[in-house]
């Protein structure tokens, strides 16, 4: 989260932080990192790899 613009800013202010990038565009895989969480009780630091279905436009 540092590298954005002004990357220090945004960190400290946000109380949840998520990355999400597609490795490959083609594929219909999608990761989902979860970079910063501020309570606890909301969630944790982790990744999450979701894949898109075309047909339906839902992630699964």
């Amino acid at each position: 989260m540092y590298e954005v613009s002004d990357g220090a800013n945004w960190r400290n202010k946000a109380d949840n932080g998520l990355c999400i990038r597609r490795p490959d565009l083609a594929a219909d895989r999608t990761e989902i990192y979860v970079r910063k969480i501020r309570f606890r009780e909301v969630g944790k630091i982790g990744k999450a790899e979701l894949r898109y279905c075309r047909d339906t436009g839902r992630y699964f």
